[in-house]
């Protein structure tokens, strides 16, 4: 047995499935110098990039080495490597004859955020970068969505089955529309502005032109969101004494209000539930014909809204203030977000 050959199994099985849609193109690829497993801060061993022109635009394609079993089988489960995936990326090109190595940089830490976590980023999901995808840009571009590389799509490797999945670039509106409707939806009718997801940093929203505003109006009017789990480091749930009676407290981030109160109603005026996730606990809101609430665990909370709590709810406004609902025993407190850079400096607070 030629054992050179299966130490690199994993890295030979994606070269393969590069070759299969870029031939004898050499293309570049970045390494590291010293590897992840070997105590390297970068978990990506490595990043590929290619020409193309696919979609109509001429455009650097990025694809990353290291999220799956590269080298040898190492994790228990047979049926999928590594992780399950590898991250691609598409940027469109300015003229230069090099890639940026921007893009290698958010590889690279979307890819720290899997090792340190455990979670993985799957077809139709979506994170807000917290800013601009390339620091210190000023594209308005600020988002990502993630979808099955419409090129590359998926495949079975020696060490198990693996999906490459594409970053996709996205708008503050764009996110937004994203979560209030269904990542599928969202997704196709975005790639009819844009087939190949290409990242396009000086373009406007997509959300701007009025027949693409008109299909995603529809589209959340009539489907509501899925967006079952919202992500949120400002908000919390507790018992409290209001007017010498117990109540629910629910405290959240100014800078929240409106997406939490905007994705709240998509989801409970369909019937559907919507959960908070923060650092703390989770908080579930569930439409029903009587309000409730309950906090019988410290790191879970629970919310039935009936459809007058609902339209309080989502009526809170997004300004710092204590808010006593009429139709429940409880308060809603928006405090101060505060917005921070990479040094955890504070650098805009939004009350």
């Amino acid at each position: 047995m030629d054992n050179s050959k299966i130490e690199n199994a994993g890295i030979d099985a994606i070269d393969s499935k590069c070759k299969e849609v870029y031939g004898e193109q050499k293309g570049f690829h970045f390494g590291v110098k010293v590897p992840f497993v070997a105590g390297g801060p970068d978990p990506l061993d490595q990043v590929s990039v290619y020409e193309s022109n696919s979609g109509g635009i001429s455009h650097w394609h990025y694809i990353s080495y290291g999220l799956t079993e590269l080298y040898e089988k190492e994790s228990d489960y047979e049926d999928e490597s590594g992780f399950g995936f590898e991250l691609t990326f598409r940027l469109e090109k300015e003229g230069e004859e090099q890639p940026p190595v921007w893009p290698i940089s958010l590889m690279q830490n979307l890819a720290r955020y899997v090792f340190r976590t455990g979670n993985v980023f799957r077809q139709n999901e979506h994170m807000d970068a917290n800013g601009p995808i390339c620091i210190g840009s000023d594209t308005k571009l600020v988002a990502l969505g993630f979808d099955i590389d419409s090129e590359l799509g998926s495949m079975d490797t020696p060490y198990g089955y693996m999906e490459f999945i594409q970053i996709v670039p996205l708008t503050r509106e764009e996110f937004d529309s994203m979560m209030l409707w269904s990542g599928e939806k969202f997704l196709s009718l975005y790639r009819t502005k844009n087939p190949m997801a290409v990242g396009i940093m000086g373009r406007d929203s997509y959300t701007d032109i009025p027949e693409f505003k008109a299909e995603l109006k529809k589209g959340i009017e009539t489907d509501g969101s899925s967006t079952g789990m919202f992500y949120i480091d400002s908000a919390k749930m507790d018992i409290v004494d209001l007017e010498g009676k117990n109540a629910a407290s629910f405290t959240i981030g100014a800078g929240q209000v409106t997406k939490f109160t905007s994705i709240l109603k998509a989801r409970l005026t369909k019937g559907r539930d919507l959960t908070l996730s923060t650092p703390e606990m989770g908080i579930l809101f569930k439409p029903d014909e009587l309000s409730a609430y309950g906090r019988e665990e410290e790191d879970f909370g629970m919310f039935k809204l009936s459809p007058a709590s609902l339209e309080e709810f989502v009526s809170i406004p997004p300004h710092k203030g204590e808010y006593v609902l009429k139709s429940m025993p409880c308060v809603i407190k928006v405090v101060p977000t505060y917005i921070k850079d990479n040094n955890g400096n504070v650098v805009e607070t939004i009350e």
